[in-house]
């Protein structure tokens, strides 16, 4: 059986000969010692030693729509200034920082609506009350199922209808719909994977931001104008690489539905619950 380094090698060499096909000649260049990817093979060279190379074959391929979007982002623009940074050279980091981490998004495993309904009953098993014999219980149980649809929520912890819930799903589970095991209506894979990699992204980004210093004459020049602010240079490719659509990533303050403006921090919330989630063991895009 051969070994990974020799997997690897094969990948690799796949990709190239797909690459020399597919590209004109005048594309054609030893883009990995291209001056415009100096920050993404610095962070791409973290992961492995074939990793930038694979990028660079992987470059035409990468959807770049959003250049334009990220060009006429002042306020990212400003920040790069603000940390001495290239704008050409944050761009393909950003590219190879969110490819890295699609392909890792790509190696969660989805998940039947039969195994989740599975999964809910398994915890519905350990619901326990205070009392072994339970007519007609309107006693609290140490459990509580809450469903939250808009800003309408329902929340049960009556010990019998937790017990008839359980009850259904088993005769449900029980059952051949084929619904119940069909990937294609199922939303985990494609919510976890948002999750995921804005936690990836922040993850790898935060890493090479580490270091960099913002030069206080270009920031105090503009009054508080400029953003010095990491997280939200981050939040905001989030938001400028479509990673989510959500415009809370961008924006540094909103207004509540009582008209206070606050400052939106839709990053550290999102971080908070999923900073720690672990990498897949399946990497689809760089062999790893």
């Amino acid at each position: 059986m051969e070994d990974k380094e020799a997997l690897i090698k094969k990948a690799v060499k796949k990709l190239k000969a797909e690459y020399d096909y597919n590209v004109p000649e005048i594309a054609k260049q030893d883009r990995v010692n291209s001056p415009e990817l100096e920050y993404a093979v610095e962070v791409a060279n973290t992961f492995g030693e074939h990793i930038a190379n694979v990028f660079a074959l992987r470059l035409p391929e990468i959807d770049q729509s959003f250049k334009q979007k990220y060009l006429d982002s002042v306020e990212v623009q400003d920040t790069l200034k603000a940390f001495h940074l290239d704008a050409e050279k944050f761009w393909y980091l950003c590219l190879f920082i969110k490819d890295i981490v699609e392909g890792y998004a790509e190696g969660i495993e989805a998940i039947t609506p039969r195994e989740e309904i599975i999964q809910l009953v398994t915890l519905l098993n350990t619901v326990d009350t205070d009392k072994e014999n339970c007519k007609i219980c309107k006693m609290k149980s140490n459990a509580l199922l809450s469903l939250k649809v808009g800003k309408e929520t329902v929340k049960i912890d009556n010990y019998a209808t937790l017990l008839l819930i359980k009850e259904a799903l088993i005769d449900l589970i029980k059952s051949d719909w084929e619904l119940l095991d069909d990937f294609s209506h199922n939303m985990t894979k494609l919510h976890k994977s948002v999750i995921y990699k804005v936690a990836w992204f922040n993850r790898f980004l935060s890493r090479f931001l580490k270091d960099k210093v913002a030069d206080k004459a270009i920031y105090a020049s503009k009054g508080s104008a400029i953003s010095t602010d990491k997280g939200l240079l981050i939040s905001r490719m989030i938001f400028v690489l479509n990673i989510s659509d959500d415009e809370n990533f961008f924006d540094e303050y909103h207004k509540t539905e009582e008209g206070e403006v606050v400052k939106s921090d839709q990053l550290k919330g999102y971080l908070k619950r999923y900073k720690n989630v672990k990498l897949p063991a399946h990497q689809t895009r760089y062999f790893l």
